[in-house]
């Protein structure tokens, strides 16, 4: 098969700012049946119908299909010989001139005994220029910066930190020990906290004592309201009513307001945290929680907090002394029964 890389020029008429269109195609000649094929490499959004312009077949050089078997054999196709760079051919009432080709071509032609020339110069498609240039007026000045998370993502994605807190509320009238789980997700640095309720607690069987999302250090942080805080600071440079407004990013964040979050560098160990005006203290971790430590940030011993309650103490029965409300052969009862391990009333009814 021999390879040509062609062009033609299509006439605009339609638009007073261009002439004319350059579209790039590919020519493929088969040399085992003489048939030929064009194909234009496809643009996205073009508009255009791209692709195969020419499908596969013997192509007649007057352009016209033979309508008799006489015609048929008297009709001349084109050929090998035919194609070589720097030449223009006609197919189908569109001129392709061929600009260049691949080394087996090459190799092909100068067999034949055909002298191929250099490769030629593609011109430059006024279409594509004034998208080009369309294109970057209209990114240039748009307010538009990137923020990459892939590369987070695909990193820490399914990767969590698993800390075992604990909200001391004993000094608080009918207060007591809460116990929680503190997870912290690395692909986003978003923190929850869910509480492992006990049996018989009580209280509801939710345990989620903080949603998922970025804890603020300080609680100021979230009495802002909706839209007042934004990421990005955007300066109006040419705008008023009667014109279309233009904005740009200012890239040194003049008037941006920085909220601290916890972070995984603020979470260790036998540390209290502040999760809305609460102090939480951070007891233990597991073990991918500690390995991840021990390989970040070179920390190799952790100071476990242990909070669990002690053993309550076994309660001593104690017999209770009389009361003198009784007769004195029941007190006498009585003072016998203080002598055994029986109660009063199980030796009154015996």
């Amino acid at each position: 098969m021999l390879r040509f890389n062609c062009y033609f020029q299509e006439s605009v008429v339609e638009r007073a700012d261009e002439q004319f269109r350059i579209r790039e195609c590919t020519l493929l000649y088969y040399l085992e049946d003489d048939t030929l094929q064009i194909n234009e490499s496809v643009t996205s959004n073009s508009g255009m119908p791209q692709g195969v312009l020419v499908r596969r077949q013997a192509v007649s050089k007057t352009g016209q299909l033979p309508s008799t078997l006489e015609e048929a054999e008297l009709d001349d196709t084109f050929q090998a010989i035919d194609f070589n760079v720097g030449k223009e051919v006609t197919i189908f009432g569109r001129t392709y001139r061929i600009t260049d080709c691949d080394s087996f071509t090459r190799t092909s032609l100068t067999k034949m005994g055909l002298e191929v020339p250099q490769p030629e110069e593609t011109p430059s498609n006024p279409h594509t220029v004034l998208l080009e240039t369309a294109k970057a007026a209209q990114t240039g000045p748009r307010p538009y910066q990137k923020i990459d998370t892939l590369g987070k993502f695909l990193e820490y994605d399914r990767k969590v930190l698993r800390f075992y807190a604990l909200w001391d509320d004993s000094a608080s009238p009918h207060g007591e020990k809460r116990y929680m789980v503190l997870h912290y997700y690395l692909v986003d640095d978003t923190i929850e906290l869910c509480e492992k309720l006990p049996a018989n607690s009580g209280r509801d069987n939710t345990g989620s004592f903080f949603r998922r999302g970025k804890l603020p250090k300080d609680v100021k942080a979230l009495s802002a309201l909706p839209g007042a805080k934004t990421p990005r600071t955007v300066l109006n440079t040419i705008g008023d009513v009667m014109t279309k407004n233009r904005h740009i990013l200012d890239n040194r964040d003049t008037g941006k307001v920085v909220d601290e979050f916890y972070t995984d560098s603020d979470l260790i160990i036998g540390s209290h945290i502040d999760v809305l005006g609460r102090h939480v203290l951070l007891c233990d971790a597991d073990p991918f929680t500690k390995s991840y430590y021990e390989s970040k940030y070179d920390m190799k011993e952790f100071q476990v907090v242990d909070v669990s309650d002690p053993p309550a103490a076994q309660a001593i029965r104690e017999v209770p002394p009389p009361t003198g409300c009784v007769t004195e052969r029941i007190n006498v009862v009585h003072q016998n029964v203080s002598k055994t391990n029986c109660t009063p009333m199980c030796c009154f009814r015996g």
